[in-house]
């Protein structure tokens, strides 16, 4: 049984492969894409599994074989058989070394054996929702591999102009994919509308991961974005396909940038507190990602952000009137 403190991470990996082996002998269905310079390999139990995920990602899937710098498995089982019954309906994290298993109520488990760089994903069986086949797979198993890359997984949006990009902070719904769809439509750079990486060193860049976007029904009517549907990523919110855009794979950061909504007829600009932007950005990162508040992460993205300009946008009724005036802003301001 696996209890904190009992069994080490590395025997617990070690029985997983095991049950895999067992339970899909041969070859994975599987897909390489390059992800911020780095070729990683997806594997997956069933052949839908990876036909949907290999529309998910930004990248481009890899044509010639390479040698991957990590691998992802992702699957649907009976946790009951991976996990002591005592723990299904916890949420509670063991961290050995090198090694990570995170355990979310009623969902699964995801782990991470960076000695050989292999990600774990294992979503119940009896989950309604399965994140292996959901508009973005699985964001807090790349944000453990990020973090063995010196890359932050941030929760917001990331779109440009003249080869400068901002950030867009919100919790869910205060309008960060309404927007950057917006400037995507407009033709403004576009690195992603929910989950991007940041360079945790050197020059402040974010790097694209998914290009799917997602859009309640209502801005869907309103914006028209003519991108295929996927399929229903929630209640009244649609996972959108946007790889036939040219998409940014990677921007600098100048500044955050606070959607709000005026209803005027013009857009407005102004001054907003970097603080409360970079721990609005920090405090929906950490809930995103991991659903555990972690006080490290939280301070991780605040050091890293600090020291960024931050603004409010006032947005109008107009949604390309909004996109481009966001675009003069980027263009003559930073």
């Amino acid at each position: 049984m696996m209890k904190e403190g009992q069994v080490p991470l590395s025997a617990f990996f070690s029985a997983v492969e095991r049950r895999l082996d067992k339970k899909f002998p041969g070859e994975w269905p599987s897909f390489q894409i390059e992800l911020c310079g780095r070729v990683v390999e997806m594997r997956f139990s069933t052949r839908i599994q990876a036909e949907k995920a290999s529309m998910e990602f930004q990248h481009k899937i890899l044509s010639d074989f390479k040698t991957p710098q990590a691998v992802f498995k992702f699957w649907i089982d009976d946790c009951t058989q991976y996990l002591p019954s005592e723990h299904i309906n916890a949420r509670w994290k063991i961290e050995e070394g090198n090694r990570c298993l995170w355990c979310s109520a009623g969902a699964g488990f995801i782990g991470a054996d960076l000695d050989r760089y292999t990600f774990y994903s294992c979503h119940h069986s009896e989950c309604k929702t399965h994140q292996v086949i959901a508009a973005h797979s699985d964001p807090p198993l790349f944000f453990q591999w990020g973090k063995s890359e010196d890359l932050l997984m941030l929760h917001g949006a990331v779109v440009g102009a003249e080869g400068r990009g901002i950030l867009i902070a919100g919790r869910g719904g205060a309008g960060k994919s309404t927007l950057s769809v917006s400037c995507l439509l407009a033709g403004m750079d576009f690195v992603g509308d929910d989950y991007i990486f940041l360079s945790a060193a050197g020059e402040m860049k974010a790097f694209s991961l998914f290009s799917v976007v997602c859009l309640s029904q209502d801005m869907i009517d309103a914006l028209r974005p003519n991108m295929p549907l996927l399929w229903q990523y929630r209640k009244n919110k649609w996972a959108m396909s946007a790889a036939k855009y040219e998409l940014a794979s990677e921007l600098p950061i100048r500044a955050i940038v606070v959607p709000a909504i005026a209803q005027t007829d013009k857009p407005e600009m102004r001054p907003f507190s970097s603080e409360r932007a970079i721990t609005r950005i920090a405090y929906s990162s950490v809930s995103q990602m991991l659903g555990i508040r972690d006080p490290k992460l939280m301070r991780a993205i605040i050091d890293r952000l600090t020291g960024l300009p931050a603004y409010e946008f006032l947005q109008c009724r107009d949604f390309q009137k909004n996109a481009e005036f966001l675009h003069a802003f980027i263009a003559k301001e930073l």
